[in-house]
């Protein structure tokens, strides 16, 4: 996939039969560094959050989906420049295909959709942007310590309280010791 765009620091070429990718250098660091190394201000919070929204309206109207929204895929230049990395789970739509179905994507950033198994399509990256977002508040991500049976159900229980759309429940075995049916 060829992206040429000031959001994305990457470009693809075919030398003979190997693939070379050239990276800008971003010596800022990923934003996952400098949430683990300090506090963000509001301000900064505003100017990633508007970078990268910018980056993925980029690729959703060009209907490819990220799958791997997090901190250590924005990276940063120290003249305050954002950009989008890690392609590697992408995905093209096409008019046929509007909806991914496969889980692609890392277990406490998936959205709701993605970890009941579900079809999704690109609001899937605003969600993970979203946990992004709670990360650089709160400087963590939120359930991260968790299973990913945790998480499925956590998840399974907010779209049973907000989606119009049946979700099917997350049934948790029960303890067998004491149990009497």
């Amino acid at each position: 996939m060829f992206i040429s765009t000031p959001l994305f620091p990457s470009f693809s070429y075919f030398v003979g039969k190997h693939l070379w990718l050239v990276m800008e250098y971003m010596d800022g660091g990923t934003l996952r560094d400098i949430i683990s190394e300090t506090q963000m201000s509001e301000g900064e919070i505003a100017v990633v959050s508007r970078e990268c929204l910018q980056g993925l309206g980029f690729l959703h109207s060009n209907h490819v989906i990220h799958r791997d929204v997090k901190s250590c895929n924005i990276l940063l230049r120290m003249d305050g420049s954002v950009k989008l990395a890690d392609f590697g789970l992408s995905a093209q739509l096409t008019p046929e295909q509007r909806r991914q179905s496969s889980v692609a994507s890392t277990s406490g950033l998936m959205a709701p959709e993605v970890v009941t198994g579900h079809p999704y399509g690109p609001k899937m990256d605003i969600w993970s942007f979203g946990i992004v977002g709670i990360e650089m508040v709160e400087r963590e991500v939120p359930y991260w310590n968790e299973t990913p049976v945790s998480v499925r159900c956590k998840y399974s229980l907010i779209l049973l309280t907000f989606s119009p759309v049946p979700y099917p429940v997350c049934k948790m075995p029960l303890p067998s010791a004491g149990i009497t049916s």
